[in-house]
């Protein structure tokens, strides 16, 4: 579920900076942008099958994270934030940006808590909005 996920927030940045005239090479060898963009909204079983089995392991935690359990101010609106709103003045729907930063709010808030559900909240407000 947050693989799927994570090739929507892909295909909503790369389709906005796209529209903004932005020449952005493919973050993913052997895929078109246009690929990328497919894979994430119809499906695209070769680029799927790039994400099967465990994800890579990585030292650290991202600085997101890092600032939510630090109780700091995330910097949700320079990342998804800025996605959603360049979309929005564009006329371009963002419905995954939108629903991560409605939810990133929410844990900076404390209306909701740090965890796992997290993800499918995210895919839910996302999908109410496509």
């Amino acid at each position: 579920e947050s693989r799927s996920m994570m090739l929507k927030f892909g295909a909503e940045a790369l389709r906005v900076g796209r529209t903004l005239g932005h020449n952005i090479p493919s973050p993913m060898k052997g895929f078109t942008l246009d690929d990328i963009e497919q894979a994430a909204w119809e499906g695209n079983a070769e680029l799927e099958a790039t994400f099967s089995g465990p994800p890579p392991a990585v030292a650290g935690y991202p600085s997101l994270y890092q600032d939510i359990m630090k109780g700091r101010k995330t910097e949700i609106d320079y990342l998804n934030g800025m996605v959603a709103t360049k979309g929005k003045a564009m006329g371009l729907p963002t419905p995954y940006s939108d629903a991560a930063v409605t939810v990133i709010k929410g844990v900076e808030s404390g209306e909701f808590s740090v965890g796992i559900d997290n993800v499918k909240r995210v895919n839910q407000i996302a999908s109410a909005r496509t």
